[in-house]
């Protein structure tokens, strides 16, 4: 019922002028609103206990229930801040530097100092992130509008996205791509001609104290910008492991089936806890196993057909190496083991299962480790020996 009056009261609200004193009651209704829901997204799980007890027929434990969210209305936070008895352009600077702070305030009092070091030292890449990647969050304060900062988001984004793009794909196979940024930045300095314009019709249109109609075209600068920053991330480790692997002189067959395999799942591993942190695990979940597979069959299959359109021989055994018969198996195991727990436990994960997944992982590069240092054999046809007096 206090939900139910507090929701009620909010949408009450929402109609009247957003004066000072409504604004702060707005905030006191808001955050009573949102301690009361957290109680909303736990489910509490019942079960048989493994030993026999009288006192204790079933023990229960909590998990965040993930398949209810709670309905956002994006007026709600939109105009939270709106007010049309200011100008247009008030604490137009103090929001920007606002915008690219790289600590929160209170995350940095409540640090201890290992935490405060990790702060610090993260702290340009928050700032890069902050002046290319725009914020465009349903849950936040005008759904994280700073509008001097998203007007230079038009020219800045596209620029960078283009100039980074153009240095990576048309660029000398023998030279670093970094070489060739300062001949791509032309192609930069091309977009202006369209995003300087829309850069100040967005200036001279928009209000600071609340976001645009078309704020939510955003989105769009702000999926390509993660995109690119999370792989092109991945793919500078996985360059840098090939490197190291070169300078000490490790296989490249072993190289490819852990270090680089390792790296190469990076960009997947920050989507995929992303989401699984939003509230989303469960498709988190599908996309750790459906990425996983759909990278296999393309890449095993786009090699096999390249090799025969060039007229190469391929073969089960030279496609799959020194460890492609261990990785198979340990991958049937993974998913048996995925099926057993799925059915035992009646689709309701645990922190075990996901300490048993990376077990079995581990095992896999135990064995690869094992087969380099020539310890273990590994699973692949033994050559034949011939006898010597047979001739």
């Amino acid at each position: 019922m206090a939900m139910k009056s507090y929701k009620h009261e909010l949408d009450e609200l929402e109609d009247v002028d957003q004066t000072y004193e409504v604004i702060k009651r707005r905030e006191q209704l808001q955050h009573k609103y949102d301690h009361i829901a957290v109680d909303h997204r736990v489910r509490i799980l019942r079960r048989k206990p493994t030993y026999t007890s009288v006192n204790y027929e079933t023990f229960s434990y909590t998990t965040k229930r993930s398949t209810i969210h709670v309905t956002l209305k994006k007026h709600s936070y939109r105009n939270a801040m709106y007010n049309m008895a200011v100008g247009n352009n008030v604490n137009l600077f103090s929001e920007f530097f606002y915008a690219l702070r790289p600590v929160v305030l209170a995350d940095w009092r409540k640090a201890n100092l290992l935490i405060r070091i990790f702060y610090v030292a993260r702290t340009p890449i928050v700032i890069i992130c902050a002046i290319y990647i725009p914020v465009v969050d349903y849950e936040m304060d005008k759904n994280g509008w700073s509008k001097l900062l998203n007007c230079l988001h038009i020219i800045i984004n596209p620029a960078i996205t283009i100039v980074l793009g153009a240095a990576l794909i048309f660029r000398d196979k023998s030279r670093l791509w970094y070489s060739n940024i300062p001949d791509a930045s032309i192609y930069g300095l091309y977009s202006f001609v369209l995003t300087i314009p829309i850069s100040v019709f967005t200036f001279f249109h928009s209000r600071t104290s609340a976001p645009p109609a078309y704020h939510c075209l955003y989105t769009i600068m702000n999926l390509t910008g993660s995109m690119f920053l999370t792989f092109q991330c991945a793919a500078e480790i996985s360059m840098i492991m090939d490197v190291c692997g070169h300078i000490l002189q490790v296989p490249s067959n072993f190289m490819g089936a852990t270090i680089k395999s390792i790296s190469n799942s990076i960009a997947d591993l920050v989507v995929n806890t992303s989401l699984a942190l939003l509230g989303y695990e469960k498709m988190a979940y599908a996309a750790t196993i459906g990425s996983a597979f759909c990278a296999l069959i393309l890449t095993t299959t786009s090699v096999i057909a390249g090799k025969i359109a060039i007229g190469k021989s391929v073969t089960a055994q030279s496609m799959a190496g020194n460890y492609g018969e261990n990785a198979y198996i340990l991958m049937v195991m993974g998913i048996l083991s995925t099926l057993l727990w799925t059915a035992v436990l009646n689709y309701n994960a645990r922190r075990s299962v996901g300490l048993f997944s990376m077990a079995i992982y581990l095992l896999y590069l135990v064995f690869a480790v094992l087969i380099r240092a020539g310890y273990i054999h590994q699973f692949t046809y033994d050559d034949y020996l011939v006898d010597a007096y047979e001739n």
